[in-house]
This record gives C-alpha cells, sequence and structure tokens, in this order.
C-alpha cells in the first residue's frame, strides 16, 4: 500500500513535537533537527527511540509542507536521519535551488524555519501499542516513518520551532494565541518574495524616486524586496525598488542599486538583519536573470564598519562644504572692503577740493 492509499484510508499518525535544532546551514539549505523525543506527548502517547523503523523511509525519505500529498507539496527531502538515546533526528535538504512555484515554496519554508515560524511533524503507522500503567502513556511500537513535514501551527504548543536567535519580526496573530503575545516584538515585516516579471534592457536608465512616485502601493509590493506589513498602504513602508511602475520589469541598474544598499553602500536600508539574508536571496535571482555576478552579502559587522566609514566621510564633506562657505565669506569681505576703500578716497579727495575752493573764495574777499 503507498503513502496516497494510506492517506486516503487514514491508517497513519501525524504527530508534531517540539524540535530542538542541532544545526542550520544557510548556505546548502539544510536543517538538522530532532522531529521527536521520547516523552509523553499531550495525547498520551511516547514513542521510544528504539521502536522507530527509518529503513522504508530512507528509500523514497520525503519532505513535504503540511502532509500534503502531492507532487507541489514537496519541500526537499531527508539527506540523514536516525535515532540516539534523546530521539528520532533528521537532516532535511530544502529544494531551494529549483526555479519555479516548488522552489519558491522551498525557499518559503527555509526562511520559515531560519526565523522560527515552523515546526516538524512525523507522519507514520504504529504496528503495534501498549498501555503502560506507570507511565500512564500509550507506548507506540515498531513505528514506520512515513514522511516528515513542515507545518506552521501545530497541534502541540511546545512544538513550535525555537531556532529563533535573529528573528526580529512580530508573529503571527495564530502563532501568537499559541506561544503567547509579546508587545515588546517589533511590528511585522516581509520580504517581498522574488518573481520573474520580466526584465528591460541593460542599459536601461533608473531613477528610483521617479518609479516609486509614479506606482500605487499593489504595485510596490511586486516593485521592491521588503516591506512594512503593519503599514502597507503607505508608500514609504516599501524599501528598495528594482522594478519599473510600467510594466513592472526589473531594471539591471535598480538591481544593483537595491544590492548596494543592503550592503551598507549610500547609508545602507533600515531593514530588520534576521530579513537581510532573504532580501540579498531575492535580488541574486534578478542578477541571475541579468545573467552577472551577485557580490557577496556582507556581515553585520561589515555593514556596521561602512557605516562609519560613510559618518566620517560624511563629516569631512560638511567640513570641506564649511571651509568653502568661508573662504567665499572672506572673498566677499575683501571685495567689500576693497569698495569702500576706494569710496572713501573719494569722499576724502571731493571734501578737499571744497575746501580749497571756499579757502580761495575767502582770499578773494568774496
Amino acid at each position: 500500500m503507498n503513502i496516497e492509499e494510506l492517506a486516503k484510508k487514514k491508517l497513519q499518525y501525524t504527530k508534531e513535537f517540539k524540535p530542538e535544532i542541532k544545526s542550520i546551514d544557510e548556505k546548502n539549505g539544510t536543517v538538522t533537527v530532532y522531529t521527536n523525543v521520547a516523552i509523553k506527548d499531550r495525547q498520551g502517547d511516547l514513542i521510544e527511540p528504539k521502536e522507530f523503523n527509518l529503513d522504508n523511509y530512507k528509500k523514497n525519505p520525503v519532505f513535504l509542507a503540511d502532509h500534503r500529498y502531492t507532487i507541489d507539496h514537496v519541500l526537499g527531502k531527508s539527506v540523514d536521519a536516525g535515532v540516539d538515546d534523546k530521539g528520532l533526528w533528521q537532516t532535511f535538504k530544502y529544494f531551494t535551488d529549483y526555479e519555479g512555484t516548488a522552489g519558491d515554496l522551498a525557499r518559503w519554508a527555509f526562511y520559515l524555519a531560519q526565523n522560527g515560524i515552523a515546526a516538524f511533524s512525523i507522519g507514520f503507522i504504529p504496528h503495534g501499542q501498549e498501555y503502560d500503567s506507570k507511565l500512564k502513556a500509550n507506548l507506540l511500537k515498531d513505528v514506520e516513518i512515513l514522511e516528515t513535514s513542515q507545518v506552521v501551527v501545530p497541534a502541540n504548543q511546545d512544538a513550535v520551532l525555537q531556532y529563533a536567535k535573529s528573528y526580529t519580526g512580530k508573529l503571527p496573530d495564530e502563532v501568537q494565541e499559541i506561544t503567547g503575545k509579546n508587545d515588546d516584538e517589533p511590528q511585522e515585516k516581509a520580504v517581498v518574495p522574488y518573481k520573474d516579471l520580466g526584465i528591460a534592457d541593460v542599459a536601461t536608465k533608473w531613477d528610483a524616486a521617479k518609479e516609486v512616485a509614479a506606482a500605487d502601493v499593489k504595485q510596490l509590493k511586486q516593485m521592491c524586496a521588503w516591506y512594512d506589513e503593519k503599514n502597507p498602504d503607505v508608500k514609504s513602508s516599501y524599501k528598495l525598488p528594482h522594478h519599473r511602475a510600467s510594466d513592472l520589469k526589473a531594471v539591471w541598474k535598480g538591481v544593483v542599486a537595491a544590492m548596494s544598499a543592503l550592503n551598507g553602500g549610500r547609508g545602507g536600508v533600515d531593514i530588520p538583519a534576521g530579513d537581510r539574508k532573504a532580501v540579498y536571496n531575492h535580488l541574486v535571482k534578478h542578477y541571475e536573470q541579468f545573467g552577472m555576478t551577485p557580490p557577496d552579502l556582507k556581515s553585520d559587522d561589515e555593514i556596521a564598519v561602512l557605516k562609519r566609514i560613510q559618518a566620517i566621510e560624511d563629516k569631512a564633506k560638511e567640513h570641506e562644504e564649511m571651509l568653502a562657505r568661508i573662504e567665499r565669506f572672506m572673498q566677499d569681505q575683501i571685495e567689500i572692503n576693497k569698495r569702500l576703500s576706494s569710496s572713501s578716497t573719494i569722499v576724502e579727495k571731493e571734501t578737499e577740493d571744497i575746501w580749497k575752493e571756499v579757502i580761495e573764495k575767502i582770499k578773494k574777499g568774496e
């Protein structure tokens, strides 16, 4: 009986457990995580590590989205799996390098996993079970793993992925209801998913301010790489535009400008640090569209150094402009003094002539 038939007959179980991250590799798109640990869950079930049967699973180690048994919901595969004293662990490889809708889904799922909005759920068949009165738990035996899925809102509130060190956004309301609201979290932010909307000629000029002014917010959500979800109707919420408003085609000089800003150029761009990698991946796809090689993504430390250098350069420029103004002022004063000096000489000369004339008249008795 294949997986599809099992799904129809609902013979398999699905369970979400609190996943403990062992490692995450952003470059290769892999996550290693415990997908089950030997504790009694809220349904009263417990699976000891020795009871997992991975033989058939390793022949077809499918990794799905939301237990959807369709080809377009395959996120990747389990490239390694095993059990230890703690439980069942797996390494998942996301198919983020695939171009198309399925690849977009894999990239989105990996992004969610990176940012703490994910849980992992195993689909399995228990071929036996017994009740342990001492543990007050139903012990599942000879558990055959069928597939593993990534889910967003698990039935068990402890199943929310705990790898969220770099996450700076606000959790969706559905997840907050489970995990508890955190009023101290920053407001929601969003990375705009990459879409192939065509490209303009590589020599096309780029004027970001002009393109943003010509667009409405609906267009901006496709023209930019990032926006503030709390204020989606405000144009200033949209950052890093690189598509033109007229036909939404990507403009090469706009892509370069967006990448430069992401890497700290021209003062950088104010977006959460946790979103920079996803924005970078978005822009990399446009580099590939144009057949260009993208620069490396600069680290937060490198960006901080660039900002300090930029601040120093800006201050130096201010000083140069101030010195230039002082120099112009001094030149103006010199010119004014020359004119005043010249006028004073003329006045003195005229006064002297008048007195001479008066003296002559006195001498003549006039």
